[in-house]
């Protein structure tokens, strides 16, 4: 795969992860009780898309691709672990469906711009895009159409970016 293909793939992946995140807080805010088990999707969504993009900077740090999926493994089962630990709270009483909601968002944000360390500038990008809608989320009623437009703007920046440094 060219250095040019494997930066669209990146940027249509990229893409893709707004995407379902931004349809999981509209799952969290329209039916907080249904949005866990989407939560726990997108966890595995996240996981296997930071390895596939791994893939690239890892063969660059020589790393093999063992090393990668193993650290990967492990970076995202301890957030699926966190995420559970949020169930249990929810379960037992302690929070209820919006503050586990936004919990688990903020988990799958700390995750994601965490796996921006060995995957790539997107991850942060997106974990941060993640942060600032659980911020939002929590201050703003009607937050939708904020998020919604944080979003598209990181999007056309990012697809600016990547089609800047393909021409380079």
């Amino acid at each position: 795969v060219s250095n040019k293909s494997h930066k669209m793939i990146g940027q249509s992946l990229f893409i893709s992860l707004v995407v379902l995140a931004l349809i999981g807080v509209v799952i969290s805010n329209i039916s907080p009780s249904d949005a866990h088990g989407y939560w726990i999707f997108l966890l595995v969504v996240f996981a296997g898309t930071a390895i596939y993009c791994g893939r690239k900077q890892a063969s660059m740090d020589g790393e093999n691709m063992g090393g990668l999926v193993l650290k990967q493994v492990i970076h995202w089962g301890a957030a699926l672990v966190a995420i559970l630990c949020v169930y249990t709270l929810l379960h037992t009483g302690r929070i209820n469906y919006e503050e586990a909601g936004l919990i688990m968002l903020l988990i799958l944000a700390l995750a994601t711009f965490l796996a921006g360390i060995q995957v790539g500038w997107r991850f942060y990008v997106l974990g941060t895009l993640l942060a600032l809608t659980t911020v939002v989320a929590a201050y703003i009623e009607q937050f939708m159409w904020v998020i919604l437009l944080v979003a598209v703007a990181i999007i056309a920046v990012t697809f600016y970016w990547s089609k800047h440094k393909m021409t380079e």
